[in-house]
């Protein structure tokens, strides 16, 4: 089968050029041979055997006209012949999907098709707002990978995908299901009994859910089946809670996930709000333009893991033309955000934002360190961009970051043409050479191998195991493998994963690639400095899921002994905050990676 899915893709892509060159040579051939049927000789009689090959009827030809008219008849025809070559890959698919393949990933995005609904325009990977570009560049990552790791392979089901990236899906093994489906034969379509993993990324989150428990409620004939489920809008996300949709023995191995999320968390990677002022033990002031689902993902990010070196939590002022009714919301989800930030609001519309407004909102506070523009629309992103390191810029040094959405090239070009070193554009897609990928795929492919994290619990349990050889009775909650850890368990160890690089910059340090170099061990004072940082992350973290204070802890009520401050902690949990900070180190500098003080 794989074999003919190869054929296929290659006269898909090669059949034209390899019909008009054997078409030329045959054509050559003819005329050679009805010239040599001619007594003239000369040009004209040798154009006249050109012209002859064209137009010959008669059936007593030369061989080679046969085969040149056969083949110009063909070349006419393409159009229809590559129809059916997509056509039959696709019947291909459909075959090997539901009879052939196992141990595989599906991932199913789009719309609803139980009645036949489908986008109104081909979808093409990095250029629609909807799921399916993020499904589309999901598939390649995934695909790309399992060729090196010679995995089974992908099976993507989404709809009215166009020609060309249906091409590219091809080549690189995706078995693509762009038919209208039935919900209920999408678990038969993708043989998902047989599958390692399902990713859940319809448009519609309640199909999202169904797909998931569809998954769950089959008899796997391996392991039970890892699903990662969608869930969105923001607000949605928010407020939902896994174990009101799922079984309680599947919920290990569900992982609910928001596009706005990623992009939030790859944002902060790549331009983290500490920049330039950690390691120096400044303040943290954040300018930030847009609350809608990915400013409102950044700023819980930055309480989650805003503890920095100097001990202060960071100050973000948030301009929104609804951020009044907008901010009431997000409090209603996360009431705790401004125990861990210093919030200030500023109603306004984007574009109508002026310099005055710009001079007012920096008049009298502290020099802002990082501008994020996160709006929607790359055109008021621009007006931010270009107003703030303008106006900003004459009084503060901020660096501004601002979203360039799939699609977008204004921003890019503004970097390109003001070449101004405070100015970074954040591109959704990026390029690499011609080809085009979407970042958040890659993200998300990250946090589905979430190595570091597992890591750190990994310890956890070893530590767990010592423990318990001095109290046989011990039995904490989240002492169990990786797959049976509820999510938030889960979220909490990658939260200690991202919070390893805000450490690394508060005593200026880097990872690097250096072999010969020795393995980075932190003084006492840097260590006592990185535990109580662990601490401070540790204790927001359980704070914005809900967890409080009580001097008995109770894990069916969320409460904990240790919410205080690390200077109120007895001293063995400091020892355990102190083991978490070397363990850190450890776990970074595995194999060639070192950690090193900046230059």
């Amino acid at each position: 089968m794989k074999y003919i899915k190869k054929l296929l893709v290659f006269l898909d892509q090669w059949g034209l050029i390899a019909l008009i060159i054997l078409t030329a040579v045959f054509f050559g051939l003819a005329a050679q041979a009805t010239y040599a049927q001619n007594n003239d000789t000369g040009l004209k009689a040798f154009f006249e055997a050109l012209m002859d090959a064209l137009n010959a009827s008669d059936d007593d030809l030369p061989f080679a006209t046969k085969i040149f008219q056969a083949l110009e008849k063909v070349v006419v025809a393409w159009a229809t012949v590559k129809i059916y070559i997509n056509t039959a890959g696709l019947e291909l698919d459909n075959l090997i999907a539901k009879y052939f393949i196992k141990d595989h990933i599906v991932i199913v995005a789009g719309t609803k098709v139980d009645s036949g609904e489908s986008t109104s325009q081909p979808v093409r990977a990095a250029h629609t707002n909807d799921k399916t570009a993020l499904a589309v560049d999901l598939a390649l990552a995934l695909a790309k990978q399992l060729q090196k790791d010679q995995g089974s392979g992908v099976v993507l089901v989404a709809g009215n995908i166009d020609p060309i990236t249906c091409q590219q899906l091809w080549d690189y093994g995706v078995i693509l299901l762009s038919k209208p489906i039935a919900m209920a034969q999408i678990a038969e379509a993708t043989n998902l009994k047989r599958a390692n993993m399902l990713v859940a990324m319809r448009n519609e989150f309640g199909d999202n859910i169904a797909l998931t428990r569809i998954a769950n409620s089959l008899e796997n004939e391996g392991e039970p089946i890892q699903c990662k489920c969608l869930i969105e809008p923001y607000k949605l996300r928010a407020e939902f809670k896994p174990s009101d949709y799922f079984n309680p023995q599947a919920l290990p191995n569900i992982r609910v996930f928001s596009e706005a999320e990623l992009i939030a968390r790859q944002l902060v990677i790549k331009h983290p709000p500490d920049f330039g002022v950690s390691c120096q033990g400044e303040d943290v002031h954040i300018l930030l333009f847009g609350f809608g689902a990915i400013g409102q993902s950044l700023l819980l990010h930055i309480a989650r893991n805003g503890h920095y070196k100097d001990k202060v939590h960071p100050s973000v002022t948030i301009v929104d033309r609804k951020i009044n009714t907008l901010w009431h919301e997000f409090l209603a989800n996360y009431p705790t955000v401004p125990q861990w930030v210093k919030v200030v609001t500023k109603e306004q519309r984007i574009e109508n934002i002026s310099k005055l407004d710009l001079n007012n909102l920096t008049k009298g506070v502290k020099p802002f360190n990082m501008v994020y523009a996160c709006t929607k629309d790359e055109i008021s992103n621009l007006r931010i961009a270009t107003l703030c390191t303008k106006e900003i810029a004459q009084v503060q040094k901020p660096m501004v970051i601002a979203i360039d959405p799939p699609g977008g090239a204004i921003l890019a070009e503004f970097k390109q043409q003001e070449n101004i070193s405070i100015f970074e554009c954040f591109s959704l897609v990026e390029k690499t050479g011609k080809n085009e990928h979407y970042q958040v795929a890659d993200r998300l492919l990250e946090d589905m191998d979430d190595d570091l994290a597992k890591a750190f619990h990994l310890t956890y349990r070893k530590d767990e195991e010592l423990a318990k050889i001095k109290d046989p009775t011990r039995n904490k909650p989240y002492d169990k493998p990786w797959e049976e850890l509820p999510e938030d368990a889960r979220d909490a160890n990658r939260s200690i994963a991202d919070h390893s690089l805000v450490k690394l910059r508060a005593l200026n340090l880097e990872l690097v690639q250096a072999p010969e170099a020795l393995p980075f061990v932190p003084e006492s004072e840097e260590l006592e400095l990185l535990a109580e940082m662990e601490h401070n992350r540790w204790w927001a973290e359980r704070s914005l899921n809900g967890w409080s204070y009580d001097s008995k802890r109770d894990d069916d009520h969320k409460l904990h002994p240790n919410m205080v401050a690390y200077s109120d902690l007895d001293e063995p949990t400091k020892a355990y905050d102190r083991s978490m900070v070397r363990t850190m180190f450890e776990l970074m500098q595995k194999e060639d990676w070192r950690v090193v003080r900046a230059a």
